[in-house]
């Protein structure tokens, strides 16, 4: 610069082939920047470059680098190239010395934006942003990123968006030397679709211009954000399915391709939640429970029970390949609750059903599974199904408490699977019912014989053991299912003549007529409730000394459409067997429930009403929950609510303490022991449970006058009864006598014959109307 003049170093034809040579560095740059060998838009630029009062005052001012990209000429090809000034090392005042290096960059710039178009392939929203000049398309940059955020359906993830990609951000971000800035959130396209995507801005300086340039581009990751999500809600459990349900589209992804009731399911494409469901009801899902099943994957009932609860389970039957028959469970979570992203997992819980809790064994559900199983594999062998009941089972709990009756059968359960008769499968049916399957060609009756009768040793007291045994051939009638087997087996059992001789039944077809019977009341038991055969009778409570009527027990009739009056002793002892006297109880206590309902809000005389629950109900929660929700919603006073509760229900309370009686006491509810005197727990019934009334039982009252020992007994009975403010009712009074000894001796109330029969409902209105 100091006499303007340059000296090229090598290959002076690159800075320009067509113009004079000339070491004067002013009639060069004109002769070049006016000649074809540059592109006409960069003429400007090119000339102030090479300005040398302005250069020399850069230098002068520090700067030790300047540069400048244009285009220029090339064998017929205007090609990108790279000025770069560089101050000497040796610059001074009277020596301005500067390097000029000339760079072809077209390749190096190509490949650049190049880089910038395949950012762009099969990515959703590829846009590339002039940061500098805060241009892209016809929009600005905070116009675009507003513009996308629209597409984000949560407020929050959409303010976060326009926070991170605005301009002035990124532009930051290229500052601070951030290259690469990206955000995930939720994405919903045109089709209302929705995505988990990953947006992405990669910051970059155009080495051609100088200008900060970004590539804004999103990609799908929403299988990348439910693999990170999984194990938050499956643990380690292995499951035979896991898949997506969407609930707004009603459609089921897999997470991978997998089966999912045993319908192949696709990820990429998804599959018809109807269709899965109609294909899974058709292919997979026992007949059985088919109906059960398509109630409970209604779309309606999965999210009901999601939003009330959070999680729904149900489990059913299903028919593997291989024919086997195994116990799944649907799970159901909130994968996203706002998108309805639903996770259904299916879990085989077959083992886990089929545990016995207390022996560690199967119960009757896995003993009826695998028995099944093995018989139908195997029709050429011949089985025999031995069915074992304790005697005295609740004498065992009285005497040495529950702890040691399940011990006792813990103890039975171990005898028997090792018992010589080499038995292939051994469960516990219920309570102190055992079941065992065996090879017939393994039987031998001395055996069972021992196996009926043992002594119990426990804390210094022995006791004992003994069973009755019931025995069926699983060939003597073809085609029956291993559950009828069973039932066949308890049967014999009750045809034992002598059980301290022979303890044991073989079932013969003569003993049907009774089982049939038995059945026919089971299979029509739905029916009956449905049209309304039950019947409540009403058998009034009087009180002993006004002799007025104060009370009433409920009680059931089968009025059967063919049989008539059924009696309660024939089909109530088959309810409770099969565990449908709930159902029943409870179709009682609601006829009970309208009926006065119905008195009082006609403003006509009632009296509080008790009705009988079985010792199965207290292990029905959803029939207890349902009996609390209407006291407390019933127009009834709870006063005129009463429920009797006989001892043989204090096995199921102790094992079911659920705290239902204290509940219903607490509600105002009335409670009445029944048949006091009757069984081993009386007392200690009495001792752990709160009742408001004690009930005599009618055995107790019907020696009146025949047994003085007895006489002195129920004096005593109800003495300790007023000491425990609880009042008696003796239940079963016939006669004069029997009604005079119990007004005697301060008997509160007294029902029975003597007063009057139970009766039904038309002539028990009579009777309070009469009040």
């Amino acid at each position: 610069f100091t006499d303007g003049t340059f000296k090229p170093i090598r290959n002076k034809s690159i800075i320009g082939q067509s113009v004079r040579k000339t070491d004067n560095i002013a009639e060069w740059v004109n002769d070049f920047a006016n000649s074809e060998e540059i592109k006409g838009e960069d003429r400007e630029a090119f000339l102030n470059f090479f300005d040398i009062e302005s250069n020399r005052e850069k230098f002068r001012n520090g700067s030790k680098y300047e540069s400048l990209h244009y285009r220029r000429l090339v064998n017929g090809v205007y090609r990108w190239a790279s000025l770069e000034m560089h101050r000497s090392v040796e610059y001074r005042p009277d020596s301005e010395c500067a390097i000029l290096y000339v760079k072809d960059l077209h390749n190096e710039y190509m490949e650049h934006f190049e880089n910038f178009i395949k950012m762009g392939t099969d990515k959703v929203n590829g846009y590339r942003m002039d940061l500098t000049h805060n241009r892209c398309n016809n929009e600005s940059i905070d116009e675009l990123v507003s513009r996308l955020s629209l597409d984000i359906p949560d407020d929050m993830q959409r303010e976060q968006f326009q926070e991170m990609f605005n301009r002035q951000a990124l532009l930051e971000d290229e500052k601070n030397g951030e290259y690469k800035v990206y955000f995930d959130h939720k994405y919903k396209d045109g089709n209302n679709n929705s995505f988990r995507m990953r947006t992405i801005v990669e910051i970059v300086k155009n080495v051609v211009t100088g200008d900060v340039e970004g590539f804004l581009y999103s990609i799908d990751i929403t299988e990348e954000y439910i693999n990170s999500k999984l194990p938050e809600f499956l643990y380690e459990k292995e499951y035979d399915a896991v898949c997506f349900i969407d609930a707004l589209k009603k459609i089921v992804i897999a997470k991978r391709n997998s089966s999912f009731s045993g319908i192949i399911i696709s990820h990429q494409d998804g599959s018809s939640y109807d269709d899965v469901v109609r294909q899974a009801l058709e292919n997979s899902i026992a007949d059985d429970e088919k109906e059960v099943f398509a109630d409970n994957v209604r779309m309606e009932v999965i999210l009901h029970n999601l939003n009330m609860r959070g999680k729904y389970e149900f489990s059913t039957y299903q028919i593997e390949s291989t024919g086997e028959r195994r116990l799944k469970k649907y799970t159901y979570v909130y994968f996203d609750k706002k998108d309805q992203l639903i996770l259904s997992t299916v879990e085989d819980v077959t083992s886990m059903a089929e545990k016995d809790i207390l022996t560690g064994g199967i119960n009757r559900r896995g003993f009826l599974r695998r028995a099944e199983m093995i018989i139908t594999s195997n029709p050429d062998r011949k089985y025999a199904i031995m069915y074992y009941n304790l005697r005295h089972f609740k004498a065992v709990n009285e005497m040495f408490g529950i702890d040691g009756g399940d011990e006792l059968l813990r103890q039975i359960g171990r005898n028997l699977s090792d018992s010589v008769l080499k038995p292939i499968l051994v469960g516990r049916f219920e309570a102190d019912h055992f079941l065992c399957l065996l090879d017939t060609k393994n039987i031998m009756f001395d055996e069972i014989v021992n196996q009926c009768r043992g002594t119990f040793y426990r804390k210094g007291k022995t006791f004992t053991v003994s069973a009755k045994c019931g025995i069926y051939y699983t060939d003597t009638e073809p085609g029956i299912n291993v559950g009828t087997m069973c039932d066949r087996a308890r049967l014999a059992k009750q045809f034992i003549k002598d059980e301290y001789v022979k303890p044991y039944a073989i079932y013969e077809k003569g003993m049907n007529n009774d089982f049939m019977d038995k059945a026919e009341i089971l299979s029509e038991i739905n029916q009956a409730i449905e049209n309304h055969e039950f019947k409540v009778f009403y058998q009034p409570v009087y009180d002993s000394k006004t002799r007025k009527v104060v009370s009433a027990e409920a009680l059931v009739r089968w009025a059967h459409p063919e049989r008539g009056i059924v009696s309660p002793g024939s089909f109530i002892p088959v309810l409770e067997e099969s565990g449908y006297i709930s159902k029943v109880d409870y179709y009682i206590q609601n006829r009970v429930k309208m009926f006065l309902e119905d008195r009082q809000k006609n403003k006509l005389a009632i009296v509080p009403v008790s009705v009988n629950l079985s010792w199965m109900d207290f292990y029905d929660e959803a029939m207890i929950n349902s009996i609390f929700y209407e006291i407390e919603n019933s127009i009834l006073k709870s006063e005129f609510r009463r429920f009797e509760v006989t001892e043989t229900s204090y096995a199921a309370l102790t094992q079911n303490d659920n705290g239902t009686l204290k509940r219903m006491k607490d509600m105002g509810v009335k409670l009445l022991l029944d048949d006091f005197g009757s069984g081993y727990s009386s007392f200690s019934t009495l001792k752990d449970y709160d009742f408001d009334i004690i009930k005599l039982d009618m055995g107790f009252v019907q020696k009146i006058g025949v047994n003085k020992k007895v006489e002195s007994i129920i004096h005593s009975i109800i003495d300790m009864a007023h000491n425990m403010n609880a009042k008696v009712i003796a239940e079963g009074a016939e006669t004069e006598e029997q009604v005079d000894f119990l007004v005697q001796h301060d008997c509160d109330y007294i029902q029975g014959y003597f007063f009057s029969k139970p009766l039904p409902e038309n002539d028990f209105l009579r009777l309070l109307d009469a009040i």
